[in-house]
């Protein structure tokens, strides 16, 4: 599958944060912080996963700004708790998995073994000590 080009997927991921912090906050997330802050995390990586690297980090960051500013901070204005920083170690985290899936993909293929049935196969990155 083809990733969205980053131009793309940033407004793609602006627009789904948005939407899912106005559905947090009015399902009162501003009372329970940990809601909001996990359905941002699965927005955030799931954009990750969908788009460029650039833009999963991008949609955290703004995820993080409405966490913080609507969520933790009821009026807008950004807030620098200890909360707010750990829900910005969360949403990075999230954000940057999407790092891991083609490097996942040049390690690790399906192949089909000798029984015929697919078994997954290590791919040689670096040459044997041997070699």
């Amino acid at each position: 599958m083809t990733r969205i080009d980053a131009g793309f997927g940033y407004p793609l991921g602006f627009m789904a944060t948005s939407a899912t912090t106005v559905g947090s906050v009015s399902a009162s997330a501003t009372e329970h912080h940990l809601r909001s802050l996990v359905a941002l995390a699965i927005v955030a990586g799931a954009i990750s996963l969908l788009t460029r690297a650039r833009a999963g980090l991008g949609t955290a960051a703004v995820a993080w700004a409405l966490h913080s500013g609507f969520v933790l901070g009821r009026s807008g204005e950004i807030v620098f708790t200890d909360e707010a920083g750990i829900a910005a170690m969360v949403l990075v985290c999230a954000g940057g998995s999407g790092i891991l899936k083609p490097a996942l993909q040049r390690c690790v293929r399906w192949r089909k073994g000798e029984s015929g049935r697919k078994t997954w196969e290590f791919a040689q990155v670096w040459p044997s000590p041997g070699h």
